[in-house]
């Protein structure tokens, strides 16, 4: 039976402890769009489920889930850089990164991401909002349209400071361990 549910969840590990608990429910996930889950039936716990954020060139990115799928792991869904990946349970753990320096760095390029991210909206906030002041008509839908940017601003901003901290912890195991 196929069904869908709406989450906003801008954390990916959070959204990989969404998607594992489902998937030890019995529903696998099979689609994702813009918030939107498909899941479809399935043994309960059949799928271990991990997200990651793709670096590199579009030949690099090929070859790195060609690798992946000769490794037994199934891309479930690709989604711009993001890409849903999804390995039966019974293969045992499925970790992408079996070192702290390799997360730390993937963690470090996902803060990049969320500070950049943060800046265009920001910008878009600041440009909207002069739109407004300046203008001789006071056009509301930018000043409504800049207030929009606010929360999303914040959410990125918490996830800029979540990420550097947790690769910040990963860094300090890392030298821990050495």
């Amino acid at each position: 039976m196929r069904r869908r549910e709406f989450h906003l969840l801008a954390d990916p590990q959070k959204e990989e402890a969404f998607l594992n608990a489902k998937a030890r429910e019995g529903m696998a996930m099979t689609r994702f769009f813009l918030g939107i889950y498909t899941f479809e039936d399935c043994e309960p716990g059949a799928w271990v489920y991990r997200i990651e954020l793709l670096g590199g060139d579009a030949a690099g990115q090929a070859d790195y889930l060609a690798f992946l799928r000769e490794s037994g792991i199934e891309c479930v869904q690709r989604w711009c850089d993001w890409v849903y990946l999804r390995r039966p349970a019974s293969e045992g753990a499925f970790e992408l990164y079996s070192d702290n320096a390799s997360r730390a760095r993937y963690l470090r390029r996902l803060a990049r991401l969320y500070a950049t991210l943060l800046a265009l909206t920001m910008s878009v906030f600041v440009l909207n909002l002069a739109i407004f002041t300046l203008s001789p008509t006071h056009s509301v839908e930018n000043l409504i349209a800049g207030l929009i940017t606010l929360p999303v601003s914040g959410l990125l901003l918490r996830m800029w400071t979540v990420m550097r901290a947790r690769a910040a912890r990963t860094e300090a195991a890392q030298k821990l361990s050495e």
